[in-house]
């Protein structure tokens, strides 16, 4: 990055920081699989961190490992980037713990489950008769279609994870939100910089995106 680039990139970045036009995440890119042997470690599970991911084969599974030593507030999102060949990709993630509920027969896992380990599974379902729901992100200037959200507060220590799968086997990019506040220290602040830099001009992405139509950019712009 020459530094032209990397001054024009700070200023947004800086702009959109300050301003608080933006859901703070600090990013992250998927350099390689996080699979259950190299999943993805949360470090502090209360700071909002964006892993932009990818589902790279039909039985890809991404894990998100956490460990939690008192009462502490787990949010987890997903978003699928607003292209139109991404119209009916959805997810499923679950979330698996000491202290969640114990799984439904009815459920089929991707994964096994711990046997000391509770399960909450969430699905997104496309409303057919309404419109998928749509989020803009100021940092990156994407748009993406947004999927369901589960927020608890979790009592019993132990590690948790957030599994990330698609049940039909598709595949794609998207991007998993863990945690709610927005917190930058210096090292977050270089990540971000350098990251939105790759995100803002699509280098994320592992498959062709049909751009969002710019009607639909200025409504997401104002939701």
């Amino acid at each position: 990055m020459n530094f032209r680039r990397f001054l024009t990139v700070s200023i947004a970045f800086s702009t959109a920081f300050f301003a608080g036009v933006a859901v703070a995440h600090v990013p992250y890119l998927e350099k390689s699989d996080f699979s259950a042997d190299t999943p993805f470690k949360v470090k502090n599970i209360s700071q909002s961190k964006a892993m932009y991911s990818w589902l790279e084969t039909p039985s890809d599974v991404d894990h998100f490992v956490m460990q939690v030593d008192e009462p502490t507030r787990i949010f987890v999102n997903t978003i699928v980037p607003h292209c139109q060949e991404y119209a009916d990709f959805t997810l499923t993630y679950a979330v698996i713990g000491p202290g969640l509920p114990a799984p439904d027969d009815s459920v089929s896992l991707p994964f096994e489950l711990p046997a000391d380990h509770g399960v909450v599974v969430i699905r997104e379902e496309i409303d057919p008769n309404g419109e998928r729901p749509i989020l803009y992100e100021g940092f990156t200037n994407r748009v993406y279609f947004e999927g369901p959200t589960y927020d608890v507060q979790v009592e019993a220590p132990g590690q948790y994870a957030v599994i990330v799968w698609q049940e039909d086997g598709q595949t794609g990019d998207y991007v998993a939100v863990i945690g709610k506040e927005e917190q930058f220290g210096p090292a977050d602040i270089w990540r971000a910089l350098a990251n939105t830099f790759k995100i803002r001009r699509s280098k994320e992405l592992h498959g062709p995106c049909t751009e969002v139509q710019e009607e639909t950019l200025i409504t997401a712009q104002a939701q």
